[in-house]
């Protein structure tokens, strides 16, 4: 029984997340070849993440640090539960943990100190998109540990 590349690098039962991570991945990569292949018209010139009101590039720089920050966290705490130093039960909790953390680490850098009243008393925390982002993230990160 002759197993391939990706079953003797991964192991013969490879887990469905694993999968996703590698579509993203091959996604990521068509977008950008497609994206540096294809000339832009002057009218999409301005069509970018910050013209058209999404982060600023400072804010931007620091969300992805914190994002790296957390990419090097959560292969850590991968590492450990594949050591057998952790159960795959404790690591999903702490890993979902950190995510809400890192939710909340960026929730309150983004908000402005004349703002943060306006907001707390305008909407109640679970309307707020951001939360139930953050839970989704938070749930899908614990099923990816719990079930690895």
């Amino acid at each position: 029984d002759q197993l391939n590349v990706v079953n003797r690098t991964l192991g013969p039962s490879l887990n469905f997340f694993h999968r996703v991570v590698a579509v993203i991945f091959s996604c990521l990569a068509v977008h950008v070849l497609v994206s540096l292949r294809t000339p832009v018209r002057e009218d999409q010139s301005r069509l970018t993440w910050t013209d058209l009101g999404g982060h600023p590039p400072d804010e931007l720089r620091r969300l992805v640090q914190l994002g790296l920050l957390m990419i090097g966290v959560l292969a850590v705490i991968a590492v450990v539960m594949k050591a057998g130093l952790l159960s795959t039960s404790a690591a999903a909790l702490i890993a979902a943990g950190v995510t809400l953390v890192a939710f909340r680490i960026n929730a309150r850098r983004r908000a402005q100190p004349q703002d943060r009243h306006e907001t707390a008393t305008r909407t109640s925390w679970w309307k707020s998109d951001r939360t139930w982002a953050a839970l989704l993230c938070a749930i899908a990160v614990w099923m990816h540990f719990f079930f690895a």
